[in-house]
């Protein structure tokens, strides 16, 4: 496991929350671009993210790395912490 590489200060962390926001509402990221930006904006190693969500490590660094196909069931541990809900919405 790899750190996150640390964020600096409190307007790092609140840009990146910000950012973060403004690319969920808009789409723009990827399961796994998400889940790492989640992980980082929470200032935690992969081991400590995914004990937090009680999911495996090995599974976290697959999502991480755009491998696997999670259960829902681990979507939605992945979104819990963020207040965020899994849904389908339609495309532009």
């Amino acid at each position: 496991m790899r750190k996150t590489g640390g964020i600096k200060n409190a307007d790092e962390l609140t840009n990146l929350r910000l950012k973060f926001g403004d690319d969920i509402e808009n789409s723009r990221l990827s399961l796994a671009e998400a889940t790492r930006a989640m992980r980082k904006i929470s200032g935690m190693t992969q081991l400590e993210y995914a004990t937090l969500l009680s999911i495996s490590p090995r599974t976290l660094i697959d999502i991480e790395n755009n491998h696997g196909n999670p259960r829902l069931s681990t979507i939605k541990k992945l979104a819990e912490p963020f207040g965020l809900q899994v849904s389908f919405i339609k495309q532009a």
